[in-house]
């Protein structure tokens, strides 16, 4: 088991978010969080990556409990997060933003290797290297950012809405990236909207309601469950 959340509790100021959450990824896994808006989802991210400490509860990652380290402490543990929001530097270029994915590394000569790399992997980046980030569409910054990321070498990557906002046909795109990744070797987290894609492409899920994990299963028993057709999937399967 790489990562266990344990009857986790966080609270933004006086606001409870996270009443109870338990899950579980194992390594090399894609596993996704479905839930309605304000289920506390990007609040489990949050609490994960060392944003919001616990008032109750442990977070465990390679057996190791991290719910009070600071975030640049859970990094070097091997935990990269892709924010809901767009977060590449607009006014550097493609390949800036590249490099500050490696803002913790000092091994040059294998950052320009596993840059390179990243290119064949989201050529994308080095055919616009030298343009300003702000001019790349919505899915050519979510791959800027997912290969940002990815410097860092990390075991357990935590994606939050990575397919927000986009069109359906780069939606997919970014999911055939996604399993390529996991197919690199990184176990991955998603927290997703679209429940009927996320689902389709994750080994096990979650659903969240209310700040609470209120059920649990492989993506495709979620994705055909009764409850979560009607509630997520508009009724159809």
């Amino acid at each position: 088991m790489l990562l266990e959340v344990k009857d986790i509790h966080a609270s933004y100021g006086k606001f409870e978010i996270l009443k109870g959450v338990t899950l579980n990824v194992d390594e090399g896994e894609i596993v996704c969080m479905i839930g309605p808006n304000g289920a506390g989802k990007s609040t489990v991210f949050r609490t994960i990556f060392g944003f919001l400490k616990p008032l109750k509860g442990e977070v465990i990652f390679k057996g190791e409990s991290i719910g009070n380290m600071p975030t640049h402490e859970i990094i070097k543990k091997g935990v990269s997060y892709i924010f809901q929001r767009d977060s590449v530097f607009p006014n550097m270029t493609v390949m800036e933003n590249m490099k500050m994915g490696a803002y913790i590394r000092d091994d040059k000569e294998q950052i320009q290797k596993d840059i390179e790399v990243l290119c064949k992997m989201f050529p994308i980046i080095k055919e616009r290297k030298n343009e300003m980030a702000k001019n790349l569409s919505g899915g050519q910054r979510q791959m800027l950012e997912m290969a940002r990321g990815l410097l860092l070498h990390p075991d357990l990557f935590l994606l939050d809405e990575p397919t927000a906002g986009l069109a359906p046909k780069v939606q997919k795109l970014t999911f055939k990236k996604i399993k390529e990744i996991n197919e690199n070797g990184i176990t991955i987290m998603i927290v997703e909207q679209n429940a009927r894609l996320a689902l389709k492409h994750s080994d096990r899920a979650y659903v969240l309601e209310n700040g609470k994990t209120i059920m649990e299963g492989s993506g495709v028993e979620i994705l055909n469950n009764p409850r979560v057709i009607q509630a997520y999937l508009g009724g159809k399967k």
